[in-house]
């Protein structure tokens, strides 16, 4: 029971990008334990970026932040940006608000086109003005939402 107990807190652990089938013989040994790599994005993945309020929070411009969004992924990515919500596989809803005077939050979320489910959801990250974004802290945390989230984990995006 224990052993099971530990592969089953194992297996939950290693989570959204590895699929475990596990096949037991007898009792509580394990024979075998098969893994297959589940890949949700690929190279020919199109992205349709949309701005989401947040509630109950402040939020920004929503066109601006959807055009800072496609810079962003235009400057540091290889993802194929559509302009029709129809033609795109999957659906970023941007989230970006302000938290004082001049820092932001942002937040992407990756849902499929079809079933409208969650693929992957980055957490939120903070930005800040400074002359390296164009004194806009509202480029810096979707910059920081793209680069040390989404592309950490999905290098084949990076250019």
């Amino acid at each position: 029971m224990r052993t099971r107990l530990l592969l089953t807190m194992a297996l939950l652990f290693l989570g959204g990008i590895l699929q475990a089938k596990v096949v037991i013989a007898t009792g509580s040994t394990i024979n075998k334990i098969e893994y297959t790599e589940h890949k949700v994005f690929n190279k020919d993945s199109k992205f349709y970026v949309l701005f989401v309020d947040t509630e109950g929070e402040t939020n920004v411009d929503g066109w601006d932040a959807r055009n800072m969004a496609l810079s962003e992924f235009r400057r540091f990515t290889s993802c194929k940006i559509v302009n029709e919500k129809s033609e795109a596989d999957f659906i970023v809803e941007l989230q970006v608000y302000k938290y004082s005077k001049t820092k932001r939050h942002a937040k992407m979320t990756f849902k499929d086109a079809k079933t409208n489910q969650i693929v992957y959801e980055t957490k939120w990250q903070k930005g800040s003005p400074s002359v390296f974004n164009g004194n806009s802290g509202t480029r810096q945390a979707i910059g920081y939402s793209l680069k040390k989230d989404f592309l950490l984990k999905y290098t084949d995006f990076n250019l």
